[in-house]
C-alpha cells in the first residue's frame, strides 16, 4: 500500500501578499498544488484558473509536503 504524501492546509493571504490581485493561473503554482476552496469573508468559492485572489482570502490547498515552502513563497512572499 502506498502512503498519501499530500497535506491539506489553509493559507490566509495578508494584505500585500504576492498573490493578491493575481488569478490562480497567473500564480503558476507547482504541479502538485491544488486550490480546492477559497473563503472570502463569509462566502465560499470553488476556484477556477481565472479566479482572482484577494487580500484576506483563505485558500484551502492540497499539496505534497515537498512543495510547502515554494507554495508559501509564491502566495505570500516575504511577509510573515
Amino acid at each position: 500500500m502506498h502512503n498519501i504524501r499530500n497535506q491539506l492546509l489553509e493559507v490566509t493571504l495578508p494584505e500585500g501578499a504576492l498573490a493578491v490581485g493575481k488569478t490562480l493561473l497567473d500564480l503558476e503554482l507547482p504541479e502538485d498544488v491544488l486550490v480546492v476552496l477559497v473563503r472570502r469573508g463569509s462566502r465560499f468559492l470553488v476556484p477556477k484558473g481565472a479566479t482572482q485572489v484577494m487580500a484576506f482570502d483563505a485558500l484551502l490547498v492540497v499539496t505534497e509536503s515537498r512543495s510547502l515552502a515554494e507554495l508559501r513563497t509564491l502566495l505570500v512572499g516575504g511577509i510573515s
